[in-house]
């Protein structure tokens, strides 16, 4: 990684083209060495004419390969969950924010887990902007699960959902899933890795999913 520039203005494409070739000349790159970029697909990325991609081309005269990131083609396959899944995961956020949404609520069942000697404190809010949320969110729910029907039930608010195994048994395969996802996301970031080696690590997590799906 060269640099990570934060954008303090906005975010236009011409903006975004602007930091970048400036950013390419401080570093006394050689720009003819650039042959591709890889972009989220967004408006001000891609747009015909006045996106990143084709300010970059036209300030480089030249065309250049563009790709789709692969880390987040990955995150957004992830969204891709049949609706019975994500009809868990939104009992689940509901769930949660009956409990964390309410200061008493909250206080009380931190109390509870704290009594029992829990190995968390608290549940997690899930947050739609961070790729990783939704596991982690799961894994701590699913862990704290009869923890969270124990202290539902003392407040006498019943979400028969909890005693529903069929229900339960795709929360723990949406726990198992999401973590899969999860590890290989972070696979994917970080320092070191060449375009061919994330790819590799994209094509292994799909044929492992053959075999998921042999198991399910």
């Amino acid at each position: 990684m060269v640099e990570l520039i934060p954008l303090k203005g906005q975010t236009r494409g011409e903006d975004i083209c602007e930091v970048v070739v400036n950013c390419l000349k401080s570093k006394g790159i050689n720009t003819t060495h650039l042959v591709s970029v890889a972009t989220d697909g967004a408006p001000s990325m891609r747009g015909t004419q006045k996106g990143f991609v084709t300010l970059l081309q036209k300030s480089l005269d030249r065309k250049l390969l563009t790709f789709h990131c692969i880390l987040h083609q990955e995150a957004l396959c992830a969204q891709t969950f049949p609706t019975g899944c994500m009809e868990v995961m939104n009992h689940v956020i509901q769930i949660i924010n009956k409990i964390v949404a309410k200061g008493l609520n909250h206080r009380q069942f931190c109390a509870l887990l704290d009594e029992i000697d829990s190995a968390y404190s608290d549940l997690l809010l899930h947050n739609k902007v961070r790729w990783l949320s939704r596991g982690e969110v799961l894994k701590r729910f699913a862990a704290c699960v009869e923890h969270v029907k124990t202290f539902l039930q003392s407040k006498d608010l019943t979400y028969p959902k909890l005693e529903d195994p069929d229900w339960l048994e795709k929360l723990y395969f949406m726990v198992d899933m999401t973590s899969h996802l999860n590890t290989l996301n972070k696979s994917l970031q970080g320092k070191g890795s060449t375009a061919l080696q994330m790819l590799e690590a994209v094509l292994a997590f799909e044929r492992k999913l053959t075999v998921f799906a042999r198991d399910v």
